[in-house]
């Protein structure tokens, strides 16, 4: 058989797949497809070549059916797929397909929740610090402690103020030291009693409203502790879980020698991510003071304390390193203010309180890490398994290999990566997107669904930046 004639050949047995497929699909309806098709096939061997009228017109036939059976169909046809038939390895496939599916959408959704919860900690946070905690907690402490020393008795235990009680008795009386009250109204006129009473029930009203304050005060600082102290425990889980599946991957694709390059270990033994917490919490032990955040650290060492400042010296590990912050200030007994906070039951004292912009500045960097990587990566992978989940509902539609696949997830996933990088500097102030109406997040699931858009985008770019190099030195 001539080579000319086997061409024909195999060009007439590629009709004869397509005009399977579309009478399958109720594609090409029109019937002249189908009617070229037949005339070809009709010729005998001799007639079968290039430069006949019939295979002229079933080649353009096939060229203009590719509008409506993509090439790549035409190649499954080819290789022995048939719609409405899917092999046990397809099915096989379609399913772990499916299962990963699920959980990256899963993965997404619980980072995003964590996201969301940093996001609206970050904003408590900050309007906490505008309020100057630390000067108000500090503030309200003093002056519960001085209304408290003008009362007869102590709000917080009901005993008797030393300053506010005869420790003298009267002759002829018991030994029992006699309230202050008493003396002054015996002592005094009848408007100087009643000018001292009038003042301890204002310095009683000040006591229970300094109270208050101070304890919802101490109570919002603890609960913003709490918050963050978890959401930081949860950030830095899951991005831990991230980087080992990142390698994990990169282990994967070096066996199937690709090319991947894994987190880099240092000499020590630590990764880069390590070694820059290791000096960030170096910096921070450097720079910021003890934090004595739980009522263990000075009420139940209030005594040795106590005794550390008069001796000027302390045998408890807890003394010799926070010795430095009992240090009286402003005539105020910092002994006094203690005692007076562990009697309230609070977390804090003045100088304990947590350093907000601290914790505040550790959950910009994980919120970051989300926002820039993370998130936008999850987000356009599951943008590009949304579309092969789509393409696998349709039964005339053959399922993409495994590689392809994977090339189209990663690359939806650097789309979103991409799109975060841009997002501060080019789209979010765009008002061609803020017209769009869509966030950060849904543009990269657009990208990862819909790489075109991705690739039209970058075109885009270039053409602007050509159009602004060819500018330089111009008139």
């Amino acid at each position: 058989m001539p080579p000319t004639t086997s061409a024909v050949d195999e060009l007439i047995d590629q009709a004869e797949l397509v005009s399977t497929y579309a009478v399958l699909a109720g594609l090409l309806a029109s019937g002249d497809f189908f009617r070229k098709f037949a005339m070809a096939k009709a010729l005998q061997d001799v007639d079968r070549i290039f430069t006949n009228a019939a295979v002229i017109e079933l080649q353009a036939a096939l060229a203009a059916s590719r509008a409506a059976i993509p090439a790549a169909t035409v190649s499954a046809l080819q290789s022995g797929w048939r719609p409405n038939k899917e092999r046990l390895r397809d099915k096989l496939k379609n399913l772990g397909f499916v299962l990963a599916a699920l959980l990256l959408m899963f993965a997404a959704g619980n980072l995003t929740l964590t996201y969301k919860s940093g996001a609206t900690l970050h904003e408590e946070l900050s309007l906490l610090t505008s309020k100057n905690p630390g000067l108000h907690y500090s503030r309200l402490e003093r002056q519960l402690l001085i209304a408290e020393h003008q009362l007869p008795v102590n709000v917080l235990d009901g005993q008797a103020s030393a300053s506010a009680t005869d420790v003298k008795a009267r002759p002829g009386s018991s030994d029992a030291p006699v309230p202050a009250p008493v003396v002054v109204a015996s002592q005094l006129g009848t408007t100087d009693a009643i000018a001292a009473v009038q003042r301890n029930l204002i310095a009683q009203d000040a006591s229970f409203q300094y109270v208050h304050e101070l304890t919802m005060l101490d109570k919002e600082l603890k609960l913003v502790k709490e918050k963050s102290d978890a959401f930081l425990a949860a950030a830095d889980g899951q991005l831990a879980v991230l980087s080992r599946l990142q390698n994990a991957v990169c282990w994967a694709v070096a066996l199937l020698k690709l090319g991947c390059q894994a987190t880099v270990t240092t000499a020590a033994g630590s990764t880069p991510q390590q070694v820059s917490d290791n000096i960030t919490k170096q910096f921070e032990e450097q720079y910021t003071s003890f934090d004595v955040s739980s009522l263990q650290n000075f009420c139940q060492h209030l005594g040795e304390i106590e005794r550390a400042k008069s001796e000027q010296a302390g045998s408890s590990p807890f003394i010799t390193e926070v010795n430095y912050l009992f240090d009286d200030a402003l005539g105020i007994n910092t002994v006094d203010l203690m005692r007076q906070n562990c009697r309230m039951n609070l977390n804090y004292y003045s100088q304990s309180i947590p350093n907000l912009i601290d914790i505040q500045n550790k959950i910009s960097g994980r919120l970051a890490t989300y926002s820039y990587l993370a998130l936008p990566a999850l987000y356009g992978a599951l943008g590009s398994l949304i579309y092969f989940l789509r393409r696998i509902l349709d039964p005339l539609l053959p399922n993409p290999s495994l590689l392809p696949m994977i090339y189209r997830v990663a690359l939806g996933a650097l789309a979103g990566m991409v799109l975060a990088w841009f997002w501060d500097g080019t789209f979010n102030n765009n008002e061609a997107f803020q017209s769009i109406g869509f966030g950060l997040f849904t543009l990269a699931f657009v990208f990862g669904f819909a790489i075109d858009v991705f690739f039209t985008l970058l075109d885009r770019f270039v053409s602007l930046s050509t159009a602004a190099v060819s500018r330089i030195g111009g008139p």
